[in-house]
C-alpha cells in the first residue's frame, strides 16, 4: 500500500518497520511493510503427530502454539539458556501477544522446519517473528509473539537479565 505526498527526492530506512519513502521530483510515495532484521534465528525440525489433527485431518490451529513455544524452548538451549534455569532465578517468560497467518495446512505426519527469528535485542519485552515449512518447502504460517520478562516474586515486568544479553552476543 502505496501512499503519495507531494515533497521532493530521498529514502528513508527505518529497520524496525520498513518505512519506504521514494522521493520524486513532485512526490513522495510511502510504503509501510515489516522488515525483520533478524538478530538470532533458529530452526526446529519435527514431526506432526495424530493427535494434532482435527476432524479434517488437518493440524488443529490450537497446536501451533505448541509448536512455537517448542522452538522458543530450543532456541534458548542453542543459546545456553533454559526456561527451566530461568525460573529458578526468579524470570518468568509469559506470553503477551500471539498473531498467526495460516497460508498452507499442515497435515499428520508432516515433516515441518519451524524458524524462529528474534527480531530485535530484548528490553523488557522480546518478540519472536515464526515461519513454518512443510517438507515440500512451502511456507504454510507465520507468526510473532511478544513475551516479558517478569519477576516471579513481585509478578512486575522486569529488564531483561544481562546474562541473557551476554548469551545473544556469543
Amino acid at each position: 500500500a502505496w501512499k503519495k505526498i507531494e515533497k521532493k527526492t530521498f529514502l528513508i530506512l527505518n529497520f524496525k518497520k520498513l518505512l519506504c519513502i521514494l522521493w520524486t521530483f513532485k512526490s513522495i510515495y510511502f510504503c509501510k511493510k515489516r522488515l525483520i532484521v533478524c538478530k538470532k534465528k533458529f530452526v526446529l525440525k519435527l514431526k506432526t503427530r495424530y493427535a494434532e489433527t482435527d476432524q479434517m485431518g488437518v493440524i488443529h490451529h490450537g497446536s501451533y502454539a505448541t509448536y512455537f513455544e517448542l522452538a522458543r524452548i530450543e532456541w534458548l538451549r542453542s543459546l545456553g539458556l533454559s526456561y527451566a534455569k530461568l525460573e529458578k532465578q526468579g524470570i518468568l517468560l509469559p506470553v503477551l501477544s500471539l498473531s498467526t497467518e495460516f497460508k498452507h495446512p499442515l497435515y499428520f505426519d508432516d515433516t515441518i522446519q519451524i524458524e524462529i527469528c528474534l527480531e530485535q535485542e530484548p528490553s523488557s519485552i522480546i518478540d519472536f517473528s515464526y515461519a513454518i515449512y512443510n517438507q515440500d518447502k512451502t511456507l504454510c504460517t507465520t507468526a510473532k509473539t511478544r513475551l516479558a520478562f517478569v519477576s516471579a516474586e513481585t509478578k512486575k515486568i522486569m529488564r531483561c537479565p544481562a546474562f541473557f544479553i551476554d548469551a545473544l552476543s556469543d
